[in-house]
């Protein structure tokens, strides 16, 4: 990565793992310098594997409320649908009826 940044003159940036860090990620940048005439390049590492480690946590999270957003819908979906392609409004009513009474907890039975 040096070499190609002293060849080209253009800053560079990388995000790599090192198994001799115990599998820690590092974003490595790499910079040309020229000063009085001489050429030369430069390398800077920062440690993100806590920040790795967030965004997977992050993308997770969001996974999982898109998924529960999304659950709830689908009964109200089912509904709207036997609602919409009933023929008459006695099966509409039926129909939303039935969905009602399905969703419904069942009556807690006592004995004696």
């Amino acid at each position: 990565m040096l070499t190609s940044t002293l060849v080209s003159g253009e800053p560079r940036k990388q995000r790599l793992q090192l198994a001799a860090a115990d599998g820690r990620s590092f974003e490595i940048q790499t910079a040309s310098l020229e000063t009085h005439g001489r050429r030369g390049a430069i390398t800077v590492l920062h440690e993100i594997t806590e920040l790795e480690r967030l965004e997977r946590v992050r993308k997770d999270f969001v996974a999982n409320v898109s998924h529960e957003m999304r659950t709830p819908l689908a009964p109200s979906r089912d509904m709207r649908k036997r609602c919409l392609t009933a023929p008459s409004m006695t099966a509409r009513t039926t129909a939303i009826r039935g969905n009602h009474q399905s969703s419904r907890r069942p009556p807690e039975q006592h004995f004696l």
